[in-house]
């Protein structure tokens, strides 16, 4: 993503509207290294011209009536993450292999079921994660600050340790970015590579 078009796509989030952990995913999403996005929306104040903003930008989005938001480059993407976070059927595994998480990690989050899903990243400690893994520490994930936006199927997974290496590359490549900048110095001062 050219850096103008990146400070115009983080320029143009109303950030008080969403939850910290947006910025994982957007950061993510902007670098291409997640396909889509799905948040939740805290109010809808200025959600529209959000809405209408992503699609200048090429970004299709829909919310659905739950104020979950989905965000992809692909509208047929979008309606499809939607239609199966919004299925009555078990989707734990479809929806995130949909959102770009690694197979090892969809496998091991479905052994347990999407509603584990916090109880499961809330067992990890920031100490669990040694060396190089420190990349894939979620334990401040909901605070906005990580380097993946899944849970990891383990402290040493590799695929995960290689979607944090590619997001911490995008964000030492555009630390410079005027708006961007503040949330990547936060993470490097975290994350301390």
């Amino acid at each position: 993503m050219p850096n103008e078009q990146l400070k115009k796509a983080w320029d143009l989030v109303p950030w008080n509207i969403f939850p910290l952990s947006f910025k994982v995913d957007f950061c993510q999403f902007l670098a291409e290294i997640k396909p889509a996005v799905r948040t939740h929306i805290l109010k809808e104040q200025n959600m529209n011209q959000f809405l209408i903003s992503m699609l200048d930008l090429g970004f299709h989005s829909i919310l659905d009536n739950k104020n979950f938001l989905f965000i992809s480059r692909d509208k047929f993407l979008s309606k499809k993450i939607m239609k199966v976070d919004n299925s009555l059927l078990p989707h734990t595994a479809e929806f995130g292999r949909l959102l770009g998480y690694p197979e090892c990690c969809v496998q091991y989050i479905e052994g347990f079921g999407e509603n584990e899903i916090d109880r499961i990243a809330e067992n990890y400690k920031a100490s669990d994660f040694n060396e190089r893994f420190s990349l894939i520490d979620i334990t401040r994930y909901l605070e906005g600050i990580a380097l993946i936006s899944h849970v990891p199927c383990s402290t040493k997974c590799q695929p995960s340790l290689n979607i944090a290496t590619s997001t911490y590359s995008f964000i030492k490549e555009n630390n410079c970015q005027k708006g961007f900048n503040n949330w990547a110095e936060s993470i490097k001062e975290y994350f301390n590579h």
